[in-house]
């Protein structure tokens, strides 16, 4: 069976179906996944005794958990304890007053709010770091969101970063997305290497189909089909690495254009530059 020849980070929108659930993860635990990150949408609750008895029989990959935190709670029930003491949960908007941070922080290795890097997403910004402060967590996720996905305006931008100014310090580490975000808020830009779409990131939909990202799902393969490791080898995934690895040419000479290798293609306008970036910049 092929090997990968660099770790794999995988997002996953976890189905509703047990027996798919369990032998998506089967496929991802036997390639040695490096992260997996699930998706806990309301239909794929009945999912999670799948997630469960996959995980017990191959623990594998580390694991972190994403949903609003109805679904996070049931999970506790569905995996039980010694699964949760090892995952991550990424809480996302509605941030209840009710919601029981102790609980959840103290079932899972790490809990950290988080939420969609797109103009909706961006709405819960201010309690995102409302929670994080009011209960000390260390961090929060500005995540890529899912296709179709609409790109941050200027206005966007602004207002976020009128909230981070004004409630972030002391405050968490954030990690965002978005460049153009992350540039606009001052964060550290040393990790961004354009999209790694179908080269160190893949997304699997609920359907067990294998595609490039959450935001731009480009047809890879079918995971109920194939091992992950053929796919991975495949002419298909190779041409779509290539394809996203390319930068725009409407980005040539801009001085950017070498850390952001044109932005995100999921969320690219018709000259294929994403439609977040502000513009050209010298070089």
């Amino acid at each position: 069976m092929p090997e990968f020849s660099a770790p794999i980070r995988v997002t996953w929108d976890l189905p509703s179906d047990p027996d798919l659930a369990c032998l998506v993860w089967e496929r991802l635990a036997s390639a040695r996944v490096l992260f997996v990150e699930v998706h806990l949408a309301p239909p794929a609750l009945a999912g999670l005794p799948g997630l469960g008895r996959g995980w017990a029989d191959r623990p594998g990959p580390r694991l972190a958990l994403l949903a609003p935190p109805d679904p996070l709670l049931a999970a506790f029930e569905a995996l039980g304890p010694r699964a949760l003491a090892a995952v991550d949960a990424r809480v996302l908007p509605p941030y209840r007053p009710e919601l029981s941070v102790e609980e959840l922080a103290a079932a899972t290795h790490r809990l950290t709010p988080a939420l969609w890097c797109d103009p909706e997403g961006l709405a819960s910004f201010e309690g995102a770091l409302d929670l994080a402060r009011a209960y000390g967590l260390r961090s929060m996720s500005l995540l890529n969101p899912p296709a179709p996905a609409r790109p941050l305006s200027p206005a966007d931008r602004a207002r976020t970063v009128e909230v981070w100014k004004a409630r972030a310090r002391p405050g968490p580490e954030v990690a965002v997305h978005d460049l153009f975000l992350a540039r606009a808020l001052g964060l550290d830009l040393s990790g961004y290497r354009g999209c790694q779409g179908a080269g160190l990131l893949a997304h699997v939909t609920s359907e067990g189909r294998l595609v490039a990202c959450r935001t731009h799902p480009l047809e890879i393969g079918d995971l109920r089909e194939s091992p992950l490791p053929d796919l991975w080898a495949g002419d298909r995934r190779q041409r779509v690495a290539r394809d996203l690895e390319a930068v725009p040419a409407a980005c040539g000479g801009c001085g950017l254009s070498e850390t952001c290798g044109g932005g995100c293609p999921g969320l690219a306008g018709p000259d294929g530059r994403d439609a977040s970036c502000p513009g050209p910049e010298p070089p």
